[in-house]
């Protein structure tokens, strides 16, 4: 199997692996209030949370909040993380050194997420589609060439 095939196949399970758990960065242990200790999906949860790139960490009250939806900012983190930058928290809203990080290498535009609100990262605090998800991984792909 070609390398770059190889990439792509772990990009993509990454990615379903991703879009099934939503996250906020935090550094918080393994166990969450709100996963269930028969969960189906505990193994995977472990194996992720697990990952020195703490690509996925859960919520910074100790949940992981399994049903909610994952906005446009925690993919973001997650695709940053994933690919191996150590990025802080920002000052003024936590995930705008992850935005700025995704512009500067073009996982993301501009204008893309641009809110019309007095919020500047509005556009960023939705749930994001599969569409911009696959949009981003793209991007991160063609990166990794």
């Amino acid at each position: 199997m070609k390398k770059s095939l190889k990439k792509y196949i772990a990009l993509v399970t990454m990615v379903a692996i991703l879009a099934a758990f939503p996250i906020q960065p935090s550094f918080s242990a393994v166990k969450f209030s709100d996963v269930p200790s028969d969960a189906w999906y505990l193994q995977a949860l472990e194996t992720i949370t697990q990952d020195s790139r703490k690509i996925l960490q859960g919520y910074t009250d100790g949940t992981y909040k399994p049903g909610k939806m994952l906005d446009v900012c925690e993919f973001i983190k997650c695709i940053i993380a994933a690919r191996g930058f150590s990025v802080e928290n920002g000052k003024t809203y936590w995930a705008e050194n992850y935005i700025r990080k995704a512009m500067d290498y073009s996982y993301i535009r501009k204008d893309e997420f641009a809110s019309t609100t007095s919020d500047p990262y509005a556009g960023y605090k939705r749930p994001i589609t599969r569409g911009e998800m696959a949009r981003m991984v793209v991007r991160v792909l063609l990166d990794t060439e």
